[in-house]
């Protein structure tokens, strides 16, 4: 009897690719995980595949997808999710396409599109859109062209009223700082605290800018890094809490920086992270509470990407590894517990980007395609049938393709 004996070449290299998975955690009362629930996660929950930005605002957040589409769940009360209703959503739903960059303030938000045009929805009661007019925003509506980034104010646990305000920033493509909204403590940086419902132009040469509650920071081409507004807990790390209408100088040798509600973080050049402003629960994560900083103090080392909300703070380290340190009443720091950390605890790992701002966190992880069942060698009668199974895991699920002797 004649026999034959299969060859089968393993699939483990046959099948290698990576997704950004985003995965989203903390408080969620109006859908802001956009996991179809209302149910607040202290471990982080999958929420969609193909991800390559998000953004977080007060009780909402936006994402951006590698097509361009712009996706957006949770609280809508002011039409802050731009999808022309005032309706909560706990699933995400497309509001725009052709979409580059997204930030998310207390309660409106801002997209620029691939073409370098800005457009803005929500909330607009003191002209934080920069659309010239106070009137609120269920649908986007554009407000700048030629603009490389934008930044806008960030939620603080106060509720709905006149005076929480809101204010946003944005870097045209000539490096110029333009701002907007809400001005009371000078955070708007032009020597005022007078509201503007049109952008004024605040510095040039700037590469990179972040907004916090009431106070705002940006990075300047040189690497020096500025400050302006609100500094009652030493926010501005100036070294005083003297609120700034003007900008200020704060540090040199800077490459990134997040603003958070009184706190404030920057990574310098050689990775270091450090922190300033209020620490009530340890959101600085010099292992200490209710000590404020008005210097920065160095935190970590091999930092490479940051973000601050209220009262917590989480950064990436070039190892990919997500961190995370403060508040944690609703597990916004996603490390299963709802434990406030004065320390920095490891939250995950494979991380390239993350972005918080109120009581909720987001962040995207690689997750690498792999073969988890591979195929059986078998031997069978010549001219009989046979049946090989393989299965594979990633996300999104993979596809694979047999081979015989190296032809499909």
């Amino acid at each position: 009897m004649k026999l034959f004996t299969s060859l089968i070449f393993f699939l483990t290299t046959a099948i290698v690719g990576v997704a950004q998975v985003l995965w989203a955690t903390g408080r969620n009362t109006e859908g802001q995980l956009g996991d179809g629930t209302t149910t607040s996660r202290s471990t982080p929950v999958q929420i969609a595949s193909g991800v390559t930005a998000a953004a977080v605002g007060d009780r909402y957040s936006l994402y951006l997808k590698i097509d361009g589409t712009l996706w957006v769940t949770g609280s809508n009360s002011y039409g802050q999710l731009g999808d022309g209703t005032t309706t909560n959503r706990s699933t995400p739903v497309q509001v725009a396409s052709g979409v580059a960059a997204v930030s998310a303030g207390n309660y409106h938000s801002m997209y620029l599109k691939a073409d370098g045009t800005l457009w803005g929805m929500g909330y607009n009661n003191f002209g934080q859109l920069g659309d010239g007019t106070t009137t609120n925003r269920s649908t986007p509506v554009q407000v700048a062209s030629g603009v490389a980034a934008v930044a806008t104010s960030s939620g603080e646990d106060t509720g709905l009223s006149n005076t929480v305000g809101g204010h946003s920033l944005y870097i045209k493509t000539d490096g110029t700082l333009w701002a907007t909204g809400y001005n009371a403590d000078g955070q708007l940086g032009d020597g005022t605290t007078t509201a503007r419902n049109t952008p004024v132009q605040v510095a040039s040469g700037v590469s990179a800018a972040s907004v916090g509650e009431r106070h705002s920071l940006y990075v300047k081409t040189d690497g020096t890094l500025w400050g302006m507004g609100r500094n009652s807990n030493g926010q501005l790390g100036d070294g005083t809490t003297t609120n700034r209408s003007t900008p200020v100088q704060v540090a040199t040798g800077v490459s990134a920086v997040a603003a958070g509600g009184y706190h404030s973080l920057y990574v310098r050049t050689d990775d270091t992270l450090w922190a300033m402003g209020n620490n009530s629960v340890g959101q600085l994560g010099d292992g200490t509470d209710q000590t404020e900083r008005l210097t920065a103090v160095r935190i970590a080392s091999g930092v490479s990407v940051v973000a601050a909300g209220d009262r917590f703070s989480l950064y990436v380290k070039t190892n990919g590894t997500l961190w995370g340190m403060g508040y944690n009443n609703s597990g916004q720091l996603g490390d299963g517990t709802t434990i406030n950390r004065s320390t920095p605890v490891q939250v995950a790992s494979g991380v390239s980007l993350v972005a918080t701002k109120f009581y909720h966190s987001l962040y995207l992880s690689s997750v690498a395609s792999s073969i988890t069942t591979q195929p059986l060698s078998q031997t069978i009668t010549a001219g009989n049938s046979v049946t090989f199974t393989a299965a594979a895991s990633g996300n999104p699920t993979p596809t694979y393709q047999w081979q015989k002797s190296g032809v499909n």
